[in-house]
This record gives structure tokens, C-alpha cells and sequence, in this order.
């Protein structure tokens, strides 16, 4: 079987070490996304060729602009990028995705902390009506309510509606 080797080079240690995870649990996830065998050797990373090496070398960019914005890089957002990158959607996350969506009351700058609330708030951005479902505790409601108080105190809506 014929192997890709990937080079991070240009990487700091402590960059992949944020891509590999604790315990390699990042490259774990990228093993059972892409069904390959994978491990990082001399600023490189290498793995199996299969089908889904262009989506592994797509997700491996993502994660290291993501590192590079947020300084981390759970297994969850691993996932996002993997599901995304196999659903050929990979291509409508942007990094810039993560700017702020607003400010606490002492003017602390509120931004999306996964890649989920960064898909989310940028869906406040293009439509006008969201229906946003999902595990109770991951920010739906607070990221909603945030993102509407900022735009009512810049007048660019005049009420807010919110529904449950």
C-alpha cells in the first residue's frame, strides 16, 4: 500500500501538537473518519492512500488555519471538519467565520468557540429566519440572543423576536 506524507514543517511543536490532540485522540478521529492508518514522523505527517486522501489532505489544511485562529483544536471540531470535507461542504467554512458576534456588558468580545457556533453565526449573517436545533448547553440560544442584542443596539433591527 502506498503511503502520503504531508509536511508540517512550517508548523511549531506546540501547533502539532494541538493537531494531534491528547493522547493522538485527533488523529484517532481522522483514522476512523477516512479509514486510515496515520501517525507523524520527522515534521510529516503520513498515511494510507485511499479514496479519501484528498479529503484528508483538505481537512489537515482546515485544522491547521483553525489552530492557527484559535489556538486549539478539539476532536468535535475534527469531526465537523471531517463530515463536512465528506460532504463536499468543506469549501463553505471560512476561518473568518470565527470573528466576534458581539460584546458582554463590560465589552468583552463574544466569539463562536467550535467550529458549529462558527457555522451558526454565519448562517445569522446570510439569513434572515434560523432554525437551530441541537444538544441542550452548546450555545444555540446565548449565541442567538447575543447576536440579535448587537444588532438592535447598532439600529440595525428594531425588535427582537425569540421563540422556543
Amino acid at each position: 500500500m502506498a503511503f502520503v506524507s504531508i509536511d508540517l514543517s512550517e508548523f511549531t511543536y506546540e501547533e502539532i501538537q494541538l493537531f494531534t490532540g491528547l493522547h493522538d485522540c485527533n488523529l484517532d478521529v481522522f483514522s476512523k473518519k477516512f479509514k486510515i492508518k496515520c501517525n507523524i514522523r520527522n515534521h510529516s505527517l503520513l498515511f494510507e492512500q485511499n479514496e479519501y486522501t484528498l479529503n484528508v489532505k483538505e481537512v489537515v489544511k482546515v485544522c491547521f488555519d483553525y489552530i492557527g485562529i484559535s489556538h486549539s483544536l478539539s476532536p468535535q471540531d475534527v469531526h465537523y471538519f471531517a463530515d463536512l470535507s465528506l460532504e463536499n461542504k468543506l469549501h463553505s467554512f471560512h476561518i473568518n467565520q470565527l470573528s466576534s458576534i458581539g460584546k458582554t456588558k463590560s465589552g468583552k468580545m463574544i466569539y463562536p468557540k467550535t467550529v458549529g457556533q462558527a457555522i451558526l453565526c454565519s448562517s445569522f449573517k446570510k439569513k434572515d429566519i434560523i432554525f437551530a436545533t441541537g444538544v441542550a448547553g452548546t450555545g444555540k440560544t446565548y449565541l442567538s440572543v447575543c447576536y440579535a442584542v448587537s444588532k438592535l443596539k447598532n439600529n440595525e433591527v428594531s425588535k427582537i423576536v425569540l421563540t422556543r
